[in-house]
């Protein structure tokens, strides 16, 4: 691997049972865990914001030089887990990763980011999507150039964080699919910590929303850096705290949506109306 001064390593969990702790779910097993993420419908949605939301700012980056690893548990069951191959068997920076299920969240994550390091990196900037998020197409550019600036403070402190606050929120309902602005302090698609590779700790092993509490933090909020998705099978109940945003225009959202993010909210729409009618793909 060349050295570089900058790695920048993503993590995204597809539908990993841990250990029953880790969800809001009335569960007490790994089997109950397991019975609920992978339910034909739940997996079904999940693979459809994978697909319309996830990977299109993905694959626009322009600083292609990244990686995400893909977390998923080692039962995942077919056609999910050939589908999702073939999802991202187009864009190289991401690595499907198969876990033993059942393992303590927090400690899974930190050993496959950690794994996943670049030990001859002065920092890795570490980001977290969930299976429903999406990131701007400069976003691992900005995350290495925004580091040059933030570089002096680095020689004083273990690990820094960025926070990119502006961004949208894809609420999707029964009625159909909405944009919503926001700015917000905390939220993990817009969250970069860089630390050194030798750190033995992780992003997931800080609380996203007290971040800046724990640690110096730079808020940017030039432009939308991140879109959220918000549905009825939020782990966080996310559509039921979507802060207020601010006054938008509908076609510069639905333009901003295609060109930042990749995602064609026309398309997306139609789409989601199908999988509502029961038409999977």
């Amino acid at each position: 691997m060349p050295k570089q001064e900058v790695q920048v390593l993503g993590l995204c969990r597809w539908s990993y049972p841990s250990e029953p702790s880790a969800f809001r779910l009335e569960a007490t097993s790994t089997q109950e865990v397991r019975a609920k993420l992978y339910d034909p419908a739940r997996l079904d949605l999940r693979l459809f914001f994978l697909q319309h939301v996830v990977l299109p700012g993905l694959d626009l980056q322009t600083d292609r030089n990244f990686t995400l690893i893909l977390l998923m548990g080692d039962q995942l069951p077919e056609p999910w887990r050939s589908r999702v191959l073939e999802l991202v068997a187009d864009i190289p920076q991401i690595k499907p990763v198969f876990e033993p299920e059942g393992q303590i969240h927090r400690e899974v994550c930190n050993r496959v980011m950690r794994e996943h390091r670049d030990t001859s990196a002065k920092v890795v900037a570490e980001f977290r999507l969930d299976d429903d998020d999406a990131v701007a197409c400069e976003f691992v550019a900005l995350t290495r150039a925004e580091f040059a600036k933030m570089r002096p403070l680095f020689f004083d402190v273990p690990r820094l964080a960025l926070d990119f606050a502006r961004g949208y929120v894809l609420d999707a309902t029964a009625q159909g699919v909405e944009v919503q602005p926001i700015v917000v302090r905390g939220w993990t698609p817009g969250l970069v910590l860089y630390t050194r590779p030798q750190n033995q700790t992780s992003l997931l092993d800080f609380p996203h929303l007290d971040t800046w509490k724990r640690m110096d933090t730079m808020t940017w909020q030039r432009v939308p850096m991140f879109v959220r998705g918000a549905h009825s099978d939020n782990d966080s109940a996310l559509s039921q705290r979507i802060p207020v945003g601010d006054d938008f225009d509908p076609e510069q959202a639905e333009v901003e949506l295609e060109v930042r993010f990749g995602i064609d909210l026309r398309r997306l729409r139609a789409a989601w109306s199908a999988l509502q009618g029961g038409d999977t793909g």
